[in-house]
């Protein structure tokens, strides 16, 4: 079940990393441990059954699809023309992306996932059961209240079950040490959250 939750987790980053423009054929994407790739993409190797993945990928509302639209457009929030430019020759375009990110698509989608979690019972997507879906939301929302502080503490009051489910997720034995240990990879400005505070205001 390991092996088999650590090739899932490889192929969910394989298809989240195509839609954000990285070369997943690339020597240091075939060399990259699963263990250090971002946490909403591998969450499956961090002691989840196999059972748990068949039970949220199966349900037809809980599926990784939204939460890989939701990754591309946090991305596209620096980098909304391209990966080719950087984020200084893109900034009046990026500002415009933000704030349309924040009044409009922010709403949409952790919307959604809040009335998936209440549908449900609580506290995870699923129900009483976590799967690697609700690791990927928690992984989600460190990465938006570090690119965006000021943005998420006027927003998480308006989805409360998203961000108990972050606060039980992070409370979980496995999660806690992986959290307080080396493998925990800061955030910075290299990664699909960064934090430019002209596009959090």
């Amino acid at each position: 079940t390991h092996k088999l939750a650590r090739h899932h987790g490889r192929g969910v980053l394989a298809n989240l990393t195509s839609r954000v423009g990285w070369n997943r054929n690339s020597a240091d994407f075939q060399r990259l441990p699963v263990h250090d790739a971002p946490l909403f993409v591998i969450a499956v190797a961090i002691r989840v059954s196999l059972d748990d993945l068949v039970d949220c990928v199966a349900d037809g509302d809980v599926s990784n699809d939204p939460i890989a639209d939701l990754v591309d457009e946090i991305h596209d929030t620096h980098h909304p023309l391209g990966t080719s430019l950087y984020y200084e020759d893109q900034r009046p375009a990026a500002k415009r992306r933000a704030r349309e990110f924040w009044h409009a698509r922010v709403p949409k989608f952790l919307g959604y996932f809040e009335r998936l979690i209440g549908a449900s019972g609580g506290p995870y997507l699923n129900g009483r059961r976590v799967c690697y879906a609700d690791l990927s939301l928690f992984q989600i929302i460190e990465g938006l209240r570090y690119a965006f502080p000021n943005h998420m503490k006027r927003f998480e009051r308006k989805v409360p079950n998203l961000i108990a489910l972050h606060d039980k997720v992070a409370l979980r034995p496995n999660i806690k040490a992986y959290l307080a240990s080396e493998r925990r990879i800061p955030f910075n400005d290299d990664g699909i959250f960064r934090h430019y505070p002209v596009l959090d205001r």
